[in-house]
């Protein structure tokens, strides 16, 4: 079965895809917002983090459908990172989105795992991709 985030014919975060990317960082900037307008037991704001290394899968088996396509129950993503198969176009084009997020107010962290498939290697138009400029139908 192919990849629900696929699923729709909608722009994707991690493609440098301005109106995708605007979208993730408005998204970000709210949980900021949202969280540290609260306060631990001893008065401490909470802190904002975007750090899902190993909670994304089981955060996941309890969210429902995603407007992007996941299916729900299905894993979501890890910190910062596109959707496992909707960054498309490069790694570079992945790392021009997340470099759009605010980090600098998650002071809990965020973490952007990028991964490569042999895939990407396999031909020479994917190793192009490498050097390649980033160029995205916008």
């Amino acid at each position: 079965m192919a990849d629900s985030a696929n699923s729709l014919a909608v722009p994707k975060y991690g493609n440098d895809n301005d109106y995708a990317d605007r979208l993730a960082v408005e998204i970000s900037d709210f949980y900021h917002k949202e969280t540290v307008a609260y306060t631990d037991l001893f008065g401490s704001k909470f802190n904002s983090a975007f750090m899902g290394i190993s909670n994304y899968i089981p955060a996941g088996s309890t969210v429902g459908t995603t407007s992007d396509g996941r299916r729900s129950g299905t894993p979501l993503t890890e910190g910062v990172s596109p959707h496992a198969g909707t960054d498309l176009t490069s790694p570079t084009a992945a790392m021009r989105s997340v470099a759009k997020i605010n980090h600098d107010i998650h002071t809990g962290g965020t973490l952007m795992n990028l991964k490569l498939t042999p895939e990407l290697m396999k031909d020479k138009k994917n190793r192009r991709k490498w050097s390649a400029p980033c160029q995205v139908d916008r």
